[in-house]
């Protein structure tokens, strides 16, 4: 095969991995996590959650608790039962985080419960069920004729909550921030490798925002500028068109606001796909193929070729002051297109900084 044909065939296989590895959710280097050594401060910032609803009974209330906090996408659960434990003290009940709405001095009683259950997750290899015993400690208030659930601080390496991943990534806030992403993409294909990066700074500013993609390679540097900005209750994009050096219309989005934007195209995926890390969250190797194939299914193997799987991959979530900080993923995909060994490995890393700070000007001639 000619160098020029090979390069066509690993360029294209780089930009189809790049698609598919947007999709895992909140953004995404190299990937460690605790367990690679990336120390980090502890995520200390989800200090208790109240049920929204109200139920009749303590079982009624730990079987409300895994459907709302625990059943999803990824995993469902079947309740076994619920263990009672010890009381909480008047100076526990006093440090409880129950809201604005709820007087502390109405709860009747409060005790730790122990619930058992067995979950059921679909696995990435071929869809087998696989069911296992676990148990979740929370604890139960009775208020009136009324009972909730409560969600103390949650444990690492244990399942996530609803209610945590909610908190962390609720849209409002991140309508202000500027988010930095450093991506790295090396394919090899019969021992040819080539390695694309590229640099994505995005800030987001109330009713605007700010794209800038810098792409290298093979020494060769591409620069794209995009805004997003609110033209009649409606998101309108401008794009920079460096041989006319004007900014074109790129026609409207489906959301009137950034804040709708994020809630429906970036922060809309499934809690049960995570897991608790001691500074935020992760998605293990299993779960990540499990997610681009219940999200994708056989659009991901049409786009990849049915002789390419992703191996290995992960993404790490850094939360800080109860919203992201940092987050770094990797995929390792390897297989077989058009007769040759193929392998790719895309790695990112996303900071966000500058939450309510971020300040957008906009070119004058999009401002008239």
């Amino acid at each position: 095969m000619k160098r020029k044909s090979l390069l066509a065939l690993v360029l294209a296989l780089v930009m189809s991995i790049a698609a598919v590895f947007a999709l895992v959710g909140c953004g995404g280097g190299e990937s460690g996590g605790e367990s690679g050594g990336d120390k980090r401060p502890a995520d200390t910032s989800f200090v208790g959650c109240l049920s929204a609803a109200t139920y009749e009974d303590e079982e009624s209330a730990a079987i409300g608790f895994l459907s709302a906090e625990l059943d999803g996408a990824a995993t469902k659960t079947q309740f076994v039962g619920a263990e009672k434990g010890d009381e909480l003290s008047e100076e526990e009940i006093a440090a409880l985080e129950l809201g604005d709405d709820i007087d502390v001095n109405d709860v009747e009683s409060a005790a730790h419960y122990t619930v058992k259950y067995t979950e059921t997750e679909v696995s990435d290899k071929a869809h087998a069920s696989a069911e296992s015993a676990k148990s979740y400690k929370i604890v139960i208030i009775k208020i009136g004729s009324h009972y909730y659930y409560y969600i103390p601080v949650m444990p690492k390496g244990g399942a996530i909550t609803n209610s945590y991943i909610a908190m962390v990534c609720d849209p409002k806030k991140y309508v202000n921030v500027t988010e930095t992403s450093v991506g790295k993409s090396t394919t090899t294909v019969q021992g040819y490798s080539v390695t694309v990066t590229l640099t994505t700074t995005t800030k987001l500013a109330g009713d605007r925002a700010h794209i800038k993609l810098v792409s290298s390679i093979l020494g060769e540097t591409q620069i794209e500028e995009y805004y997003l900005v609110t033209e009649n209750e409606s998101l309108v994009m401008y794009y920079y068109d460096k041989y006319d050096d004007s900014w074109e219309n790129f026609g409207s989005a489906e959301y009137a606001t950034l804040e709708q934007l994020l809630e429906d195209a970036v922060f809309n995926f499934d809690h049960t796909y995570f897991e608790r890390t001691a500074s935020g969250f992760k998605m293990s190797s299993g779960k990540l193929r499990q997610y681009l194939n219940d999200v994708m299914g056989d659009d991901l193997k049409a786009l990849l070729g049915r002789d390419f799987q992703v191996k290995s991959a992960s993404a790490d979530y850094y939360v800080k002051d109860a919203r992201l900080d940092e987050v770094k993923a990797k995929i390792t995909m390897k297989g077989v297109v058009e007769g040759m060994s193929t392998t790719a490995t895309v790695s990112t890393t996303t900071k966000y900084t500058d939450y309510g700070t971020t300040v957008i000007d906009l070119p004058f001639s999009i401002e008239e």
